[in-house]
Parts: C-alpha cells; sequence; structure tokens
C-alpha cells in the first residue's frame, strides 16, 4: 500500500506512470506492453478509487499483487570436456543433447526476488572412434536456488545462491590405469556431482526496446565428487566455475536465452569442462 498527495499529479496518466514506475518491479516491465496493462491492472486492483484525479491523502492504493513468475525453457546444449593425464596427454571427449528446465520466481518488494531453479540435461549416446565403443550417459539433474537485490531504479543487480550440479563424461579409474593405450581400452561413464555456493551480477540493457539481460556468475564448490559407473572409484574433488548468461525476450512473454559456462576441477587428475547452451522459453 502506498499514499499520494493530491498535489502532486494533474492527470489521471502521471498518476499511473508514477505508480508503475516506483512500485512496480522491474520484473514485471520486460516487454513494451507491460507498462499500459498494468496501468489498466492498478485501476482493477483498486475499485475504491474513483478519480484518480482526486485522491484523498486517506486513501489507500495497492500497487502490487502477483507474487510468482514462472519460467520454463526448452533448448540443447553441448559440452567439451579435457581430462589431463598424469605426465603427458588428454582424454578428451565432446557431447551434446537436449535440456528443459522450470524456475520459479518469488517476488519479495521491488528491489528484491528469490528463485528456485531444477534444469534437466540429457546426453546424447557417445560413439568414441578409438576403441568404437558406444557409451550411454545418464540424465543429469540440477537445482539452484538464490537471492537477488538492486539498488532501487537501478539496471544493476547482485545476488547469492547455492546450487547441486552434475556433469557426465567419459573418465578412467586413474588408480589403476596409467598408460594411455590403455586408459582409451578402459572408458566408462563418470558423474561428478558438485555443491556449489555462487555470486552474481546482472545488468538490464535500459537501451533495447524488450527486457535484456546479461548476467556474470562465479562459484566454487565447497563438495564436490567424481564416481564411475561401475562403482570401481569415487574421488573427492574441488573446482571453481564461471558462467555467462544473455536473455531477452523478444515477443510478448517469449525470450531466449544463451550461455557459455567453464568448469575447472581437480582431484588426482585436472579436469576442464565448458559447456554452452541456447534456449527458448516462456514466463507466465
Amino acid at each position: 500500500m502506498v499514499e499520494l498527495y493530491k498535489a502532486q499529479f494533474k492527470t489521471e496518466d502521471q498518476v499511473l506512470d508514477y505508480l508503475v514506475r516506483e512500485y512496480i518491479p522491474t520484473i514485471s516491465l520486460e516487454r513494451p506492453h507491460d507498462r499500459e496493462l498494468l496501468k489498466q491492472q492498478l485501476k482493477a486492483w483498486n475499485p475504491h478509487i474513483k478519480d484518480w484525479t482526486d485522491i484523498r491523502v486517506q486513501d489507500k492504493i495497492n500497487v502490487y499483487k502477483k507474487k510468482y513468475f514462472y519460467d520454463i525453457h526448452f533448448g540443447y546444449h553441448a559440452y567439451d570436456n579435457t581430462e589431463k593425464l598424469i605426465g603427458n596427454g588428454a582424454i578428451n571427449t565432446k557431447n551434446f543433447g537436449p535440456t528443459a528446465s522450470l524456475r520459479i520466481t518469488h517476488t519479495k518488494d521491488i528491489n528484491s526476488y528469490t528463485f528456485f531453479e531444477y534444469k534437466l540435461l540429457k546426453k546424447n549416446d557417445f560413439l568414441l572412434l578409438d576403441n568404437n565403443k558406444i557409451y550411454a550417459f545418464p540424465a543429469n539433474h540440477n537445482f539452484e536456488v538464490g537471492y537477488n537485490r538492486g539498488p532501487r531504479r537501478s539496471s544493476w543487480s547482485f545476488g547469492v545462491g547455492a546450487a547441486y550440479e552434475e556433469v557426465s563424461y567419459l573418465s578412467f579409474n586413474n588408480e589403476r590405469f596409467k598408460v594411455k593405450s590403455i586408459i582409451l581400452d578402459n572408458l566408462q561413464v563418470s558423474t561428478v556431482r558438485s555443491a556449489w555456493g555462487t555470486i552474481d551480477v546482472s545488468y538490464r540493457i535500459p537501451f533495447i526496446r524488450y527486457g535484456t539481460y546479461l548476467t556474470l556468475q562465479f562459484g566454487r564448490s565447497f563438495w564436490s565428487e567424481k564416481a564411475l559407473d561401475d562403482g570401481s572409484l569415487k574421488e573427492r574433488m574441488s573446482g571453481q566455475r564461471v558462467e555467462g548468461i544473455l536473455k531477452f525476450y523478444f515477443w510478448k512473454n517469449m525470450w531466449i536465452k544463451a550461455y557459455y559456462m567453464a568448469i575447472q576441477t581437480q582431484g588426482n587428475t585436472k579436469i576442464d569442462h565448458t559447456q554452452t547452451g541456447a534456449h527458448v522459453g516462456f514466463t507466465f
């Protein structure tokens, strides 16, 4: 609820413009038609105000009702994974597959929000020419929660969060095999499961007509474990990651998101993992 003084405004449009600008969270103003739509909604939310040019001091104005936003997207991702061997050489694998995600955002007030996101990644079966074997990869399940806040009427926002992430690729038992030719014959699917603490900064590009965001996120693992499919090896690891994200609305509540992520983990071997993806989604 807010209070307005009559002397501040001369027309209904001035009052409604002020309320949208000062009290509606930016996340609700992604598309060009949102501002006009919210002006109509403000009048519907406040049926007790008959004349917006004659608001009395005691009138209470309800400026915001929607609390939750839901994002659903589908797309593809590709990865490049390099595991450096002790001594010389490396094992490099590449793959790609479909992605689906659900994100729930809860607006706390005009300046802040919390969110929960679930992402499902599935990689295609993989044929390794070096040994002529076909490998089947499991689905990876990723979860993230976070809190984001920005200065009032600023294009910048800052966030903190925690994430659980699974990454699957070809690897080997580094306690048993040291020679590359033998390693290639004994490759199998492995999955690294990690828990991350994250910080990020986002910038809403103000001169683009539709809502467009650039986000840079940094993460450090506080728990990470690599496990081979046959259970012959479980290895504790440490790691860090960086991710760049571009998201922009292109029509009504439809948007496109592209990202690039680089992960580096260290255990008995050093692993460099890069991942790119592009998705189409909608918000409701």
